[in-house]
């Protein structure tokens, strides 16, 4: 596949403004690392569906629903999570002979000859659109899940958090969140280092009788 067929597919499409293409060029040229495809989506000349089907229409790939994407890895543990979130990679089936993998540039030949190698497997490309992607990626790998996310996945139980040396900012607001619309009945710490914990005035005030700590 050419980009120029690519672009040619997106103007023909009213997905890319041709006078956009000089601002692409010179980008380009200063983010060589960065493919085409995702640069025009970066820079909001494209949308991700209109990337991905002019990329379908062009190589022949199918394009995969949101819903495609399986829960739980497929990838080899070899596979760095680094890899996968620059490139925008992730697996979708794999058996004996053949991983199947959503891309959202299946014109990057270092990433299928860096999964050919390191899997030593023969390697299928579909196209996913960049925030499927990344969404999969997220939820497969648990990126983002933080303890206070893993209390609310059932909202009704009374969850502790073991072996807490410090509570962010981040999650002490996450606290509060969940406190105030009824997603949580209490919050247990456990910590070798009581006096690590630091609780501010406005989570004493409002949450004081529905969190436990223990040391």
């Amino acid at each position: 596949m050419s980009h120029q067929e690519f672009i040619e597919t997106l103007i023909a499409r009213q997905s890319l403004r041709e006078n956009d293409l000089s601002k692409v060029t010179k980008i380009r040229e200063q983010m060589q690392e960065t493919g085409l495809p995702l640069l025009l989506v970066r820079l909001g000349l494209c949308s991700e569906k209109d990337v991905a089907t002019a990329l379908a229409t062009v190589t022949g790939l199918p394009v995969l629903a949101a819903d495609d994407y399986p829960d739980a890895p497929v990838l080899p543990e070899q596979i760095s999570l680094r890899f996968l979130k620059e490139f925008h990679v992730v697996g979708i089936a794999a058996d004996r002979d053949k991983i199947i993998v959503a891309v959202m540039d299946p014109e990057n030949v270092f990433v299928r000859q860096s999964l050919r190698l390191i899997c030593d497997l023969e390697i299928e490309l579909k196209i996913g659109v960049l925030s499927d992607i990344d969404k999969a990626i997220e939820a497969q790998y648990d990126e983002g899940k933080s303890q206070m996310d893993q209390i609310t996945e059932n909202l009704d139980a009374n969850e502790s958090l073991d072996d807490i040396e410090h509570l962010s900012n981040k999650n002490i607001e996450r606290i509060k969140y969940y406190f105030d619309r009824d997603h949580l009945r209490s919050v247990i710490l456990a910590t070798r280092k009581f006096e690590d914990i630091q609780l501010d005035e406005s989570m004493h005030q409002r949450i004081r009788k529905k969190i436990l700590l223990k040391s």
